[in-house]
C-alpha cells in the first residue's frame, strides 16, 4: 500500500468530509475543490424591508436589489460559519443566509436559517425556497 498509515477509519473520515460518495465522485471529476488556504468573505445582515420591500418581495427581487447594492449570496461552504458568527447578532434571533438554489451540489436545499427557540437556544435548518417565493419584509438575511 502506498500510504502506510491509511486505514478504513481514515478513508471513511475523508468520504464524510467530502459529503459522502456523491462528494467523492464530484471531487474526482474536478467539480469539488478543496483548498488548504482560508478564504475571506465580507458579509452583511440586511432585512428585506431595508432593501426597499416593506411588505416583502420575491426572493428573485430581493436578490436583484441586493446585487444593485453590491451584496452577493454567500458561498455554500460559508453557511455554517455565517450562522455561528451571527448567532448573537441577529436582531430577533431569526436569520436566513442568502445562497443561490444551485449552490448546494449534494442536495436540492437552498436556504439556510437560524431560529431562536428559547433564551440562548437556537435551531438551525434548511428549506427549499424557490426564487419566485415571497419573503416577508421583517426577514433578515446575510449576504
Amino acid at each position: 500500500m502506498k500510504y502506510a498509515k491509511m486505514d478504513w477509519g481514515t478513508m471513511e473520515a475523508v468520504v464524510n468530509k467530502l459529503g459522502g460518495m456523491e462528494g467523492v465522485e464530484m471531487f474526482l471529476r474536478g467539480e469539488l475543490i478543496v483548498s488548504p488556504f482560508p478564504v475571506e468573505i465580507e458579509t452583511e445582515i440586511v432585512s428585506v424591508s431595508e432593501l426597499g420591500f416593506e411588505a416583502g418581495a420575491t426572493r428573485s427581487d430581493i436578490y436583484s436589489k441586493a446585487s444593485e447594492r453590491g451584496l452577493d449570496p454567500c458561498p455554500i461552504n460559508a453557511v455554517p460559519w455565517v450562522l455561528l458568527r451571527y448567532k448573537k447578532q441577529s436582531k430577533d434571533g431569526n436569520l436566513g443566509v442568502a445562497t443561490m438554489p444551485e449552490a448546494h451540489p449534494l442536495h436540492s436545499l437552498s436556504t439556510f436559517y437560524m431560529r431562536k427557540v428559547k433564551d440562548d437556544k437556537h435551531s438551525f435548518g434548511d428549506c427549499d425556497i424557490r426564487m419566485d417565493d415571497f419573503l416577508e419584509g421583517n426577514l433578515h438575511l446575510v449576504f
